[in-house]
């Protein structure tokens, strides 16, 4: 009805190449959980179920496909820590002279970006950045993105993948990134 908000559930079969958009009231467990077995009356039964962080998502999913297992979607996982390091970075450069703080704002997409997409000439400033604030929540928190990108890209078994994520968090980690709390959010991210 006009002025209400509907929300749009999309859901995705990459093999069979089937694309589904369904109308939804709201974006809780129930509703969502309803849009989903309508795709499961058209046939859909999933081994695994690829969503964002959304809250309401497994208690949804187990509703309709208890066996599937669900596994994060890379970007809006990578989306979010990048949010949380930028909150991280600009609660830092708030404390710095204005100056270093704008040539900190300045390089804000090469902070963010992952390496792969940089140049030479881009890495090298971002070294120079870094060398300039060792030690710091620039260094400690860009190292933390990275690390996790690392964790997420490599072809590993669950077993493994968890292994590589304690190894990253554990100790001396999980430490570095209670250094802020935009940081320790990350940390919470993967911590389960």
């Amino acid at each position: 009805t006009l002025g209400e908000r509907d929300y749009v559930l999309a859901c995705v079969d990459p093999v069979n190449h089937i694309t589904a958009h369904l109308i939804i009231d709201k974006l809780d467990s129930d509703s969502v959980g309803e849009g989903l077995q309508v795709i499961k009356g058209l046939g859909a039964d999933p081994q695994v179920i690829v969503s964002d962080l959304a809250a309401y998502y497994p208690e949804a999913f187990a509703q309709v496909w208890p066996k599937a297992k669900r596994q994060l979607c890379w970007f809006h996982v990578m989306q979010i820590v990048n949010r949380y390091l930028w909150e991280a970075i600009r609660n830092y450069a708030k404390r710095l002279d204005k100056k270093e703080a704008k040539r900190i704002r300045k390089l804000r997409w090469k902070l963010l970006s992952g390496r792969e997409r940089l140049s030479e000439k881009d890495i090298a400033l971002l070294r120079e950045l870094m060398a300039s604030h060792r030690d710091s929540v620039l260094e400690i928190g860009t190292a933390l993105r990275d690390g996790l990108r690392e964790v997420m890209n490599l072809n590993r078994d669950k077993t493994e993948a968890r292994k590589a994520l304690r190894a990253l968090l554990g100790g001396d980690g999980r430490e570095l990134a209670n250094c802020d709390p935009a940081l320790a959010h990350i940390v919470e991210l993967f911590d389960n």
